[in-house]
């Protein structure tokens, strides 16, 4: 079968050969026409294969109007992967028959080969087993969450879309729960027991609650934790002492005589209170000193006599 198959390639690659001089040998004909070139309109033109490729002639004059330009080639006929497979197998390079779509000339060209089909890491054609040993990349990845698993994914051969690695499980993460908005009450402010939320997902645990007011708590008169006197204690006004020079005399010293101090210089007695160490104070002191000594100089001369 493969022999009758590479015959019948050969006749159509001989018949496009055959055909592409006919045409050539046609394209002289119209290279040789009537009119001159400056008088031509060149209304009918024709590619025609030269050298490599084709170029557009001039029907009626036969001048090339265009540069050589490769031929725009067209795969001819159809083609099945089951006649390829049985041609050339999964590796091998398959031939076409082509015609180029400006001058109409026949050729051949090789193509990519067929390539394996894997099916679980076997090529189903040929029976091959990939080795997996081209690039590689990752399917059914998984992150996981607080109360989900995840997945690392598969390891997948690029060439036969075979698993190369399986991938492993990921535990669940689970709540990282924080309070948010707690605060402590005070005497007179309610607090909160704060509101329990997951940082990562923003599950609610438990909302918040007020917490009472604590009042206040009055020891002698004072609140003990935030120190606000007790508004129903009166408070108990001190009694101020008036300045010492400013005091009255215990005893009336108007009537009372002057008496000497003794000899470590205590103080006299009849002396005026209050003096404050001032100079006037000093000088009355001075005085009433001198009066003393006077009064007792004469009563001992009395008694001399």
């Amino acid at each position: 079968m493969k022999n009758i198959k590479n015959t019948v390639a050969a006749a159509v690659v001989a018949f496009a050969v055959a055909l592409s001089v006919v045409t050539s040998l046609a394209a002289v004909s119209f290279v040789t026409g009537s009119f001159a070139e400056e008088e031509c309109s060149h209304t009918e033109t024709m590619w025609v294969q030269i050298s490599d490729g084709c170029a557009q002639f001039c029907m009626d004059c036969g001048k090339m109007l265009t540069e050589e330009q490769p031929h725009d080639w067209k795969i001819a006929g159809t083609y099945d992967d089951e006649e390829d497979f049985e041609l050339y197998g999964c590796t091998g390079m398959r031939h076409r028959g082509v015609v180029c779509s400006r001058c109409e000339c026949f050729g051949g060209i090789d193509i990519e080969p067929l390539g394996h089909k894997y099916v679980n890491g076997v090529c189903e054609r040929c029976g091959d087993a990939c080795n997996h040993d081209g690039a590689t990349h990752v399917e059914g990845t998984q992150e996981a969450t607080c109360t989900a698993k995840g997945f690392t994914g598969n390891t997948v051969c690029d060439i036969c879309g075979g698993t190369v690695t399986e991938g492993t499980e990921i535990p669940a993460l689970g709540h990282d729960y924080v309070t948010n908005g707690a605060a402590d009450p005070t005497c007179v402010n309610p607090g909160s027991t704060g509101k329990k939320v997951c940082s990562v997902c923003g599950d609610v645990k438990e909302e918040a609650s007020e917490i009472p007011a604590l009042g206040h708590s009055y020891i002698n008169g004072v609140c003990e934790r935030c120190g606000e006197a007790d508004p129903s204690v009166t408070p108990v006004q001190e009694e101020t002492e008036a300045p010492e020079d400013t005091k009255a005399p215990d005893d009336d010293t108007s009537t009372q005589g002057p008496s000497i101090g003794d000899s470590d210089g205590a103080a006299i007695d009849g002396a005026p209170q209050g003096c404050g160490g001032t100079v006037a104070c000093g000088a009355a002191l001075l005085l009433l000193t001198a009066a003393t000594v006077a009064v007792i100089r004469k009563k001992t001369d009395k008694k001399r006599f």
